[in-house]
């Protein structure tokens, strides 16, 4: 298996494919360098060509990931975490510590600011 899935992220993928697919339908992902674990995602609900060597079968789920996509994720770990702190892939790669960058959403600082306002700011 070229990466697993976490229970979230098998979740999430099914979800999509549920809600946004007929029952042939694959859960596209495209993966780059990037991000705060050494990647970033985008993905889609799409057909399969009828003789897709792009397509794998993950925990079950349908998924179609190109070759430099599949490089990139050599013994990786997919999870998904939708939180207030972070919302969407987390990639765990081999020999990699966990990832150390978060990001606030701008809901939290806007109500950050309301309840500790700044002092020098009207």
């Amino acid at each position: 298996m070229p990466f697993e899935l976490t229970a979230a992220a098998e979740q999430f993928m099914r979800r999509m494919l549920r809600f946004s697919a007929t029952p042939t339908s694959a859960f596209r992902l495209r993966v780059k360098p990037g991000g705060c674990s050494g990647l970033s995602a985008e993905f889609d609900i799409e057909e399969p060509a009828p003789d897709s060597a792009e397509l794998l079968v993950i925990s079950g789920v349908r998924m179609l990931v190109d070759f430099r996509s599949q490089g990139l994720l050599a013994g990786a770990t997919i999870d998904f975490s939708d939180s207030l702190a972070q919302s969407g892939f987390i990639f765990r790669l081999p020999g990699q510590q966990a990832a150390s960058c978060s990001v606030t959403p701008p809901q939290l600082v806007t109500l950050i600011n309301t309840v500790f306002p700044h002092p020098h700011r009207g």
